[in-house]
């Protein structure tokens, strides 16, 4: 039986009858014997596909559990109503693949907790019934859905499902087996709704093939895949490998894995990891031994490989294009584009760089060497871009650097400004899309000041609003996943139009800086390691517009705009908050800055989800329990290396707000994907005594979180906010806390 869901990911069963019981329950052998669920994220595979076992990616659990559960026998029984009510054999699965693959203690623990999931899925292969015996017209109702029996064609029953309620409900049509009690066809929509009021809707399609032949699955390529991944204990101790193990594993394998990507990637890996003085010479010697075409499962090797040609002045620039034709889809090229191989073309101070080695004592001689190499690696980098607007195919490589090329056209055209509007009329004929393939709106920006420079603010203008059109379209695109990036090249981009219109009138120029302002990123998740290069690199631009605009406001005597800024200003970056204070202070004396704080600051935060779980003893506890004080949520994993480096600060804090230090703030931790043992044990080998309760995988989503560790505080109110990582969250609410003091 094939099943197949909104995220199309399709999954098949083979059911085997094992007959009746005489209180009527049914029992069934099931085995999971093919699935689809697997999708190239960021240029690398991940999931699972049985008819292509080769190109699994590893870097989520449940690809464990799926590789665990093909063609191992689970037993089922269902009774007359069509419930599952008895699942047996999976807890011993889990234990049979955790010995083979030597799975590692927290990972054996997490999916054996998956029982009510897989539980769950094959109940959907069987329909809820009522008490007595259906037949035609037969109406019930489940789910606040009504179930009628439409038409009959002997063992088949025709049933369609409607929903009596706009949430929690099943419509769409069944071809029911009344012998077999299976769903033999399904095509139906589920609407849900969580507790937090979110909902969605998923799809669900299955199908009985009497005659499906299961493709075999290279079961040998499975046990090489599992112990090489991180999830396994058999070639690692503390995430480290096991140099003897290791080796001796490479010694047997690497005959019959010799020409699998997957096999001499990881090795790679595996070597980087490896704690020898050495290791960087063998990695390197067995990267450029390995084909292009066999790096393709971990891109990173890939683009390790391109840097190391292009840092070899005697490296081949027809390699280094060979390599890039492996790895051009993924986001690992896209990052060398931007971040790496750009820099190359930036301008360049050669007195400058000299004068900086003078003042680090090196030699004449080691500073003219420097200066050629430097020479020489830009004649290179610009020599391979030439090579890649040259190619014909794949034309992606061409439209991921065009507009990097164009740039650098614009620099060499300097003194000749018609080539120089020339190419800006062609960064102005890109797309949208043509922009997103290639950052096209860093280059925009930079040959608009080049023709700034060049006295042509005729043509500047005519670039920078077709720029500022299309960012404003790439920034709105919520399918875009490099918006926020977009969005920060988009307040530069007003500040550059600010800039142009404050010399005619300088008070109608502050719309263009509004506009900078309101772009500017306000929340962690809004940052984008592009901006850094964008802004830090190339543009030098600014993080946040924010304060120029409070300035200008402050200086024409809008008080209570400028107030509001500050307000989000201060929320996206509360580490700032003596700067806001002070100034505050000078624009506004009459007025108090707790008032303000408290008002027009912490009055703004959205509400926290509320939450009830509990903690390592059992014991429930819920938001509520902390209203009228300050907390600081913890989102934390004893998975988690930054959470764990941190965690002697966090103990340290959490002492203090005990000992009564912090007047009117509480601490909690919530740990996730975790277990209670794991956690105790963590706990008790460092000897912390934070508070911690265990995450239901639900809360994590309520609050957004995106990243751990991850700090939330949480107002005596129940306003909440994120506090991005890297921000002294300690200093934060000790001064919060200060201001705006619990009831």
């Amino acid at each position: 039986m094939k099943v197949r869901d909104s995220a199309h990911i399709e999954e098949t069963y083979l059911f085997k009858s094992l007959g009746k019981e005489a209180n009527g329950d049914s029992e069934f052998e099931v085995k999971l014997v093919a699935v689809n669920n697997s999708a190239v994220v960021n240029g690398i595979r991940e999931g699972v596909n049985t008819n292509d076992i080769k190109k699994t990616g590893f870097s989520s659990s449940s690809v464990i559990l799926t590789m665990a559960l093909l063609y191992q026998p689970l037993y089922i029984t269902i009774n007359p109503k069509g419930e599952l009510i008895k699942l047996t054999g999976f807890k011993e699965l889990v234990k049979k693949a955790a010995v083979k693959w030597q799975l590692d203690e927290e990972l054996t623990t997490m999916i054996a907790e998956d029982e009510p999931f897989i539980n769950t899925t094959l109940q959907w292969f069987f329909l809820n019934l009522p008490d007595k015996r259906i037949n035609y017209n037969a109406e019930w109702k489940w789910w606040n859905s009504t179930f009628k029996v439409t038409g009959i064609k002997g063992a088949l029953l025709e049933i369609t499902a409607k929903p009596d309620s706009a949430i929690n409900t099943i419509s769409g049509t069944y071809l029911f087996n009344d012998v077999t009690g299976l769903i033999e066809k399904a095509n139906t929509r589920t609407l849900f709704k969580a507790d937090n009021g979110s909902q969605w809707v998923e799809d669900y399609a299955q199908e009985v093939n009497y005659n499906a032949t299961p493709v075999v699955t290279d079961t040998a390529w499975i046990n090489m895949a599992v112990k090489m991944s991180s999830w396994s204990d058999a070639l690692r101790v503390n995430n480290k490998p096991k140099q003897k193990e290791l080796l001796a594993y490479f010694k047997e394998n690497d005959k019959p894995f010799r020409n699998d990507a997957h096999y001499r990637s990881r090795k790679l890996s595996m070597i980087q990891d490896l704690d020898d003085k050495n290791k960087s010479n063998t990695y390197d010697s067995l990267l450029f031994s390995t084909p292009n075409a066999l790096l393709t499962a971990m891109p990173h090797h890939t683009s390790n490989k391109l840097l190391k040609i292009m840092d070899n002045p005697a490296g081949s620039l027809d390699s280094a294009l060979a390599v890039t034709r492996f790895f051009y889809t993924s986001d690992q090229f896209n990052d060398w584009v931007q971040h790496s191989f750009s820099q190359d073309f930036k301008p360049w101070d050669e007195a400058g760089n000299r004068d900086f080695l003078r003042k680090r004592d090196s030699s004449e001689a080691a500073i003219d060497k420097a200066m050629i190499e430097i020479k020489t690696n830009h004649k290179r980098s610009r020599q391979l871009l030439q090579m890649y607007q040259a190619a014909k195919e794949p034309l992606l490589i061409r439209k991921k650097t065009e507009a990097l090329y164009l740039w650098v056209l614009a620099q060499e055209q300097k003194g000749k400004p018609q080539s120089l509007i020339n190419i800006a009329n062609k960064l102005g004929k890109m797309t949208e899309k043509d922009m997103l393939l290639n950052n096209g709106g860093r280059y925009n920006l930079l040959v608009y000041n080049l023709l700034v420079d060049a006295k042509r603010i005729k043509e500047a203008n005519s670039l920078l609003q077709i720029t500022l059109q299309k960012l404003e379209a790439n920034t709105a695109d919520e399918l875009n996943g490099n918006r926020y990036a977009d969005q920060n090249l988009l307040a530069y981009a007003y500040y550059l139009q600010y800039l142009a219109a404050k010399p005619a009138d300088s008070v109608k120029a502050l719309k263009y800086l509004a506009k900078a302002a309101a772009y500017s990123p306000k929340t962690k998740n809004q940052e984008d390691v592009t901006s850094f290069y964008d802004r830090s690199f190339f543009l030098n631009a600014k993080e946040s517009y924010r304060d120029d605009f409070i300035q200008k406001l402050f200086a024409i005597g809008d008080k209570e705009q400028a107030l509001a800024i500050i307000a989000e200003h201060l929320n996206a970056n509360p580490q700032n908050i003596a700067d806001v204070q002070e100034l505050f202070t000078k624009y506004v004396p009459e007025r108090s800055f707790k008032d303000f704080f408290a008002k027009g600051v912490v009055g703004i935060w959205e509400p926290a989800p509320n939450f009830k779980l509990k903690d390592i003893d059992g014991k429930e506890r819920a938001l509520s329990d902390y209203k009228d004080k300050w907390l600081v949520l913890d989102f934390w994993g004893t998975w988690c290396g930054p959470c764990r480096a941190e965690m002697p600060r966090v103990n340290e804090f959490n002492n203090q707000v005990v000992g009564g230090e912090l007047a009117g703030v509480n601490f909690m931790s919530i740990s996730c994907y975790d277990t209670e043992e794991k956690i105790k044990s963590f706990l008790t080998e460092n000897k912390y005594s934070i508070p911690v309760l265990v995450s239901d995988n639900v809360v994590q989503r309520n609050y957004k979180i995106t990243g751990y560790p991850s700090k939330i505080l949480i107002s005596p109110d129940g306003g909440m906010l994120p506090v991005k990582h890297g921000t002294d969250w300690r200093a934060v609410i000790k001064t919060f806390s200060q201001l705006y003091a619990a009831n």
